[in-house]
C-alpha cells in the first residue's frame, strides 16, 4: 500500500444504538468507514458509556470487556481525548467539535491493504504531535470492523481554560 490521505466526513454522528444500527452498513462497507464508526462510538461513550459500548459491540461483537473498561476509564474523565480526532479541534478551542465532523486518516507503505484484510490507519490528532493508529480488519463476510484502537485513548494536551 502506498501512502494515502483519506477524509471521512459524517453527515450525522449516530447518538444511540438504533442510529448506529442504521449506519452500520455504511461503516462496515469500507476500511475508513470502520475506523470512523469506531471514533463515533467512542465519542458517544465519552458522554454516555452504555450507548457507546452498545455501539462498539455493533461494530465489533468480539470487542473485549477490557477494551471497553479502558475506554471508559480514559474518556469519561477526559472526553476531549476523542474530540481531538475531529478536524478543526484544538487545545485552544477546548477541542470543540465543529459542525462539519471530519476525521483525517492516512496510511503508509506498511499499513496493509484491502487485499490482506487488515489496514492500519493513522488518525490526525489535534492534541498530539503524531497521529494515532487504529487497525481495522475484514471479517469472513467481507465487512470491515475496528480491531485495535487503544492508541486512540492515549493522553493529549489538555484543553485551554476559559
Amino acid at each position: 500500500m502506498t501512502e494515502r490521505n483519506i477524509s471521512y466526513t459524517f453527515t450525522e454522528l449516530p447518538n444511540r444504538e438504533e442510529e448506529m444500527m442504521n449506519s452500520r452498513e455504511d461503516f462496515s462497507s469500507s476500511p475508513a468507514g470502520a475506523a470512523a464508526g469506531c471514533i463515533a462510538a467512542l465519542k458517544i461513550l465519552s458522554t454516555d458509556p452504555e450507548q457507546g459500548e452498545k455501539m462498539l459491540r455493533l461494530l465489533n461483537p468480539d470487542v473485549s470487556n477490557g477494551a471497553l473498561r479502558l475506554a471508559r476509564g480514559q474518556l469519561l474523565p477526559s472526553p476531549w481525548i476523542i474530540h481531538s480526532l475531529f478536524a478543526g479541534t484544538s487545545p485552544e478551542n477546548g477541542y470543540s467539535i465543529p459542525g462539519e465532523k471530519t476525521i483525517e486518516l492516512s496510511t503508509n507503505p506498511y499499513s496493509g491493504s484491502e487485499d490482506s484484510g487488515s489496514i492500519k490507519f493513522f488518525v490526525k490528532c489535534s492534541g498530539a504531535d503524531s497521529p494515532r493508529p487504529i487497525t481495522v480488519r475484514r471479517n469472513t463476510s467481507g465487512k470491515w470492523y475496528p480491531h485495535e484502537w487503544s492508541s486512540l485513548l492515549v493522553g493529549i494536551r489538555k484543553p485551554a481554560r476559559d
